[in-house]
């Protein structure tokens, strides 16, 4: 697929969405970048006056500059744009049951600071609060702050997104209705933005990973828990209530495990990485063995090199998160499914069981296929994903239409 031939990047031509056809520009230029003038107007249905205009301005701003010229058989040869990834900077904020992490992200999607604090048992709401304001002190206290123009914080929901609230995460201390926008954007005087984790993934696969072509797609990411962020016509899915995506509360067996959401059966009691541990765990000692020192990546390491155990651990786990992305997918049709987190460490063995699953069981299995391709972004794409957030939220609205 062509990249012009995306619906949701055309630009409008009228004063009034100057702002956004500069947001729009940005965005393509970031994540396409380096691209001619001539092939920005191509995608975006920009006249070639109304794209020099702009991007004279971003030129003039130190955020883009002109780099080498294209290619071409005939004719003049365009300069080439490319952003300037230091010109625009984000303070990046992960938080994940176990620990925090913070650093700065620019606006290619490169970690250019990061650090973590862990979480421990017994947090409290102000005991999490002094550590986030310690780490992100730490992270903010660079030469090039003033290049810093937003917040992007990802989180493990629920979260009420309007709030800007980490409402009740199943499994996440005794922290609940906690307000993390706000004191944020208050103490380095910048916006900050609030997502869910899987979905800052989804953006951050859109915009620096293996999505940037891609018009519909689930990214699934498994760590200590399980979700997906939906993208339809490269707009992220949030939906009615932004809880769009909690592919982990699935019911894969209405009988089964109870679950920390407080229901029974759900995809994560059977599939996140602490589940699969704990299965071996019990196979271990059903069969008397010795056990060892239980971690993914040794489980994954055993796997490969040949432990019956792992090897069947892997299988069931690959199978039942089959089972809930088919759900997903007959109903969305996504275009393909990008599979992430810890999961995606071990990508050669876990993404082609789920390949092979998820084209056995989903609908009409002969007559097309819904290609499995493990995360371009293994291990970081939450993290460089709040740099998305950022420039999805921090330049404007959607781009107007005539």
């Amino acid at each position: 697929m062509k990249f012009s031939e995306l619906s949701a990047l055309r630009g409008v031509n009228i004063q009034q969405g100057k702002q956004s056809n500069k947001a729009l520009l940005l965005k393509i230029i970031a994540t396409q970048g380096p691209i001619s003038r001539v092939k920005l107007s191509e995608i975006t249905h920009l006249t070639k006056m109304t794209i020099s205009n702009l991007v004279n301005e971003y030129i003039n701003d130190g955020i883009i500059y002109e780099k080498g010229i294209e290619e071409a058989s005939t004719g003049r040869k365009p300069l080439l744009l490319q952003v300037v990834p230091d010109s625009l900077l984000t303070l990046g904020v992960y938080i994940s049951r176990d620990y925090i992490q913070a650093g700065i992200v620019d606006l290619k999607g490169a970690s250019l600071r990061n650090e973590r604090i862990h979480l421990s048992a017994s947090e409290t709401e102000e005991s999490f609060i002094r550590k986030l304001f310690m780490l992100t002190d730490s992270v903010f206290n660079i030469d090039r702050k003033a290049n810093i123009w937003g917040i992007g914080i990802a989180s493990i929901g629920p979260l009420n997104i309007s709030e800007g609230t980490i409402l009740n995460p199943p499994n996440f201390h005794n922290i609940k209705d906690l307000d993390i926008v706000k004191p944020l954007s208050e103490r380095y005087g910048i916006p900050a933005y609030l997502e869910n984790d899987m979905n800052v993934s989804a953006l951050a696969e859109m915009y620096f990973g293996s999505g940037q072509k891609v018009n519909n797609f689930i990214y699934v990411g498994i760590t200590s828990g399980i979700g997906a962020g939906i993208v339809i016509d490269r707009k992220l899915y949030n939906g009615s209530r932004g809880f769009g995506g909690e592919i982990g509360h699935i019911t894969v067996d209405i009988n089964g495990n109870e679950c920390g959401c407080g229901n029974r059966g759900c995809l994560e009691t059977y599939a996140d990485i602490p589940a699969v541990l704990q299965w071996v765990k019990e196979e271990y000692i059903k069969q008397n063995l010795d056990l060892p020192e239980l971690s993914w990546l040794w489980l994954i390491d055993a796997a490969k090199t040949g432990n019956e155990i792992c090897r069947k651990a892997v299988e069931r786990q690959c199978r039942y998160l089959a089972a809930a992305i088919v759900t997903a997918a007959n109903l969305i049709d996504p275009e393909c499914i990008f599979i992430g987190g810890e999961i995606g460490l071990a990508s050669d063995l876990t993404v082609s069981f789920i390949d092979q699953y998820v084209n056995q069981y989903k609908f009409s299995p002969n007559t097309f296929r819904i290609p499995v391709y493990p995360s371009g972004l293994p291990g970081g794409a939450t993290f460089v994903g709040t740099a998305a957030l950022v420039l999805e939220r921090n330049l404007g609205k959607e781009p107007q239409h005539d």
